[in-house]
């Protein structure tokens, strides 16, 4: 079919026209279009086949209890136990190392300052790693107190007075005068320079494990020695009018 020349206009599925060949037709029809159909579901069936894939499992989420346990002296230890809500075994580790170390579950206080330590857990296939927890504890120098022995009464003759004094850190004990014009003191020995009462101060600075002791005073009564005179017999036995003697005598 010459369609040189056709007009052909439609809407749809409706297509009409008019076509020619150049020649004059004969019995000119005008051709129909063909019936639309409705195209039919696609059918049903059943098959086989095999294929690989990966995918993706969700870890569930803990979380990590830790509590500090609070103020710790130099040289002290303390046993941590923190908890995940996954029942996995928490690990604690010290990021200040001069301060305070950890071993297992062993914290122990190395000098004073503040300790700060990182609790970790880091899953597993069924949970996911927890946020790490960070806590500190104050690292602080222990007390310790002074046991200093009362020398007692002196008289001036009982010089030099040996001092006993302890602390319970086994520090030396330093001592020192209150009372410079009645005595003095040089190491553990006090020089008694007059009658009164001489006051002695005993003290322990501590150091990086132990904090400076309360200081400790004791005092006690220095006195005058009492004394006796003894007076010797004469050499010879005096008349009057005669020759002199010189008497004897003598102080304790």
């Amino acid at each position: 079919l010459a369609t040189t020349g056709a007009t052909v206009a439609g809407s749809g599925n409706a297509v009409a026209g008019t076509f020619w060949n150049g020649s004059t037709p004969t019995n000119p029809t005008t051709p129909e279009p063909p019936v639309p159909t409705t195209p039919t579901e696609p059918g049903g069936g059943t098959g086989t086949g095999t294929g690989t894939g990966t995918g993706t499992t969700t870890q569930t989420a803990q979380t990590i209890t830790f509590t500090s346990p609070g103020d710790l002296a130099v040289n002290a230890t303390a046993t941590l136990a923190p908890t995940a809500t996954s029942g996995l075994a928490v690990f604690v580790s010290s990021t200040t190392p001069s301060v305070c170390s950890m071993s297992g579950s062993t914290l122990k206080m190395l000098a004073a300052g503040t300790c700060s330590l990182t609790a970790r857990q880091n899953g597993n296939a069924t949970y996911a790693a927890a946020t790490p927890v960070t806590v500190t504890v104050n690292g602080i120098r222990a007390a310790q107190t002074i046991t200093f022995a009362n020398p007692g009464a002196k008289l001036m003759t009982d010089t030099p007075v040996a001092l006993t004094a302890t602390a319970s850190s086994n520090l030396a004990v330093t001592f020192s005068s209150a009372t410079t014009s009645i005595c003095t003191v040089t190491g553990a020995n006090v020089t008694l320079l007059g009658a009164g009462n001489c006051t002695i101060d005993a003290n322990q600075s501590g150091n990086g494990a132990f904090a400076a002791a309360p200081a400790v005073s004791q005092t006690f009564a220095v006195s005058k020695a009492s004394q006796d005179i003894t007076i010797g017999d004469l050499a010879i036995n005096m008349k009057v009018g005669g020759a002199a003697a010189a008497p004897t005598a003598a102080a304790s």
